[in-house]
């Protein structure tokens, strides 16, 4: 009889750990599903409004974007009249073109006459915080090691590394337009006083940016920190049937008043192009690069630092129109770089901290 219990105790624990397994594994897949599905767009909004009021003759426009890593609201004004035009897109590739484009957008950014003001709110990042915090448990089924260093919540939730901000933006902003592609029957009567407005498929911003907060993160951790970042900045995107373009430069500095955290010069390079009618290397380069320069000796959160210096450098491609497992996709983007950082301890010693990864993505 007393053998009988043991074998019915052992084989219940033995049922129990097969089932937590089984559960584990079933909630990683859903968690993965999850995240994937919400990563093969990062422009695709669950919700987004826009609407205007007047200020005298001039219109004050708001815009408020929900998606479930960046949710948003701003207020924006422009000084000057846009006025549409209709641009010829290039169906192959010209690097001198692209350098002229990048030159023209950087003078204009010396006549400021937009103003926007942002405030931005990470959604999954906060929800990352609340369960490190306050639901260890739930949060530590994320673990995807057995030393527990990598977990998927804090890998996704770190994308941004502040749970919200604010910026103020000053500079030029260029909206740009094409033309209708459908083919418009001629023999129709067009009707007299009315132009067909050309569709906006992108626009650019050139000028100086304030942003702050008053928390940081380190990892999942959140700290109270009042910081100010203030940088110049041009980015754009330019998004039609036929290419997408996206691209950004930014040069700042960062200011902060926790001592866990270092001030520093940052510079930050993006470059992401995808054409349908081009298969060249340079028409559908991904590059992207980011580094950070302290300017100070606080201590840190690893212990005293004299020299510290944060790069991450990052090359992909672009693959348009393709089948896979009888699925059409418009794209595939496959990403592959490095994250290091080298600093000074006491003394003469030093370390250094290297980081690789590869990231794909898919759109239809």
């Amino acid at each position: 009889m007393f053998r009988i219990i043991i074998k019915k105790t052992i084989k219940r624990e033995g049922d129990y750990k097969k089932n937590m397994k089984i559960m584990n594994f079933i909630f990683k897949l859903k968690f993965i599903a999850f995240t994937l599905f919400f990563a093969l767009n990062s422009n695709a909004y669950l919700y987004r409004k826009g609407w205007s009021s007047k200020i005298g003759s001039k219109k004050l426009r708001y815009t408020v974007g929900a998606s479930v890593g960046k949710t948003y609201f701003n207020a924006s004004l422009n000084f000057s009249k846009v006025k549409p035009k209709k641009r010829s897109l290039e169906k192959k590739y010209d690097f001198k073109k692209e350098l002229d484009f990048y030159y023209e957008q950087f003078k204009k950014s010396f006549s400021p006459k937009f103003l926007l003001f942002q405030a931005d709110y990470y959604p999954f990042t906060n929800l990352g915080i609340y369960l490190k915090k306050r639901e260890h448990g739930i949060y530590s089924r994320f673990d995807i090691d057995k030393d527990k260093v990598w977990n998927m919540v804090e890998i996704i939730g770190t994308k941004y590394k502040v749970p919200y901000q604010f910026s103020f933006f000053l500079g030029n902003l260029e909206p740009y337009y094409v033309s209708d592609s459908k083919v418009v029957n001629k023999s129709k009567k067009k009707k007299k006083g009315k132009r067909k407005r050309p569709s906006q498929s992108g626009s650019s911003l050139s000028g100086l940016v304030l942003s702050f907060a008053t928390d940081r993160l380190v990892k999942l951790d959140q700290y109270t920190n009042k910081w100010f970042n203030v940088s110049y900045k041009f980015k754009g995107n330019n998004r039609t049937k036929e290419t997408k373009k996206s691209w950004t430069l930014e040069l700042g500095y960062l200011k902060n008043k926790n001592e866990v955290f270092y001030d520093g010069l940052s510079l930050y390079l993006k470059r992401d192009w995808a054409s349908k009618n081009d298969s060249s290397l340079m028409a559908n380069l991904i590059m992207e690069y980011r580094s950070i320069i302290p300017t100070n000796n606080k201590e840190s959160l690893r212990g005293p630092r004299k020299i510290t210096t944060f790069q991450e450098f990052t090359l992909g491609r672009n693959f348009t129109n393709f089948k896979l497992f009888g699925m059409k996709f418009k794209s595939l983007k496959i990403e592959g770089g490095m994250r290091w950082e080298v600093y000074k301890l006491q003394g003469n010693d030093s370390t250094e901290e290297r980081n690789y990864y590869l990231i794909p993505s898919f759109s239809w």
